[in-house]
């Protein structure tokens, strides 16, 4: 629609409906007298008036843009993100991971591309924590000697369980402390 054809009809409902809408967001930062010219160039455009029509049609198309725009990063962003997740999740059935305790638990699975889900690690942590947390006088050893243990402790299980596919070489795991009870 040209416009021309557009001035001498004023803007559709459509139109008016959504700059009424954005226009009724922004009132809380508005003083009354914006909002009011606001308001009433809009009504000036759905009665016509060529200057108004024109003004409300770039609003209006401002708008479109801006929305598209926020679209297409939302998409990208999304897109950006399901690659990270592809490249992770290979990286996984590949038997790798950057949580060196999933790690550890990794380098003990035969075929982990066939892991479903965290159960079976889970259930090897805490095994494993429940093993080392059942030595004597694990507890009376103060913080950091426990982490220092608890490392040690976690890489000889790994170790001792290492999968097949492994060659006997083992991935090196950069431990952060953990509280371990």
């Amino acid at each position: 629609m040209s416009t021309e054809a557009v001035e001498n009809e004023g803007v559709s409902k459509e139109i008016l409906d959504k700059l009424f809408a954005t226009l009724k967001s922004w009132a809380s930062d508005m003083d009354a007298f914006r909002y009011e010219m606001f308001a009433t160039r809009l009504i000036a455009a759905e009665y016509g008036r060529p200057d108004a029509v024109i003004w409300a049609q770039a609003w209006y198309d401002d708008l479109i843009a801006e929305e598209r725009a926020r679209a297409e990063q939302h998409r990208l962003a999304i897109e950006e993100r399901e690659q990270r997740n592809q490249a992770a999740r290979a990286e996984f059935k590949a038997g790798k991971c950057g949580n060196p305790h999933y790690q550890a638990f990794l380098d003990t699975v035969e075929h982990p591309e066939l892991l479903e889900n965290n159960a079976p690690y889970f259930a090897w942590f805490s095994s494993v924590q429940g093993a080392f947390s059942r030595q004597p006088g694990i507890r009376d050893l103060d913080e950091e000697e426990r982490q220092m243990a608890w490392k040690a402790f976690l890489q000889k299980h790994r170790d001792e369980h290492l999968a097949p596919r492994m060659n006997g070489v083992a991935t090196p795991l950069s431990l952060k402390p953990v509280f371990i009870d």
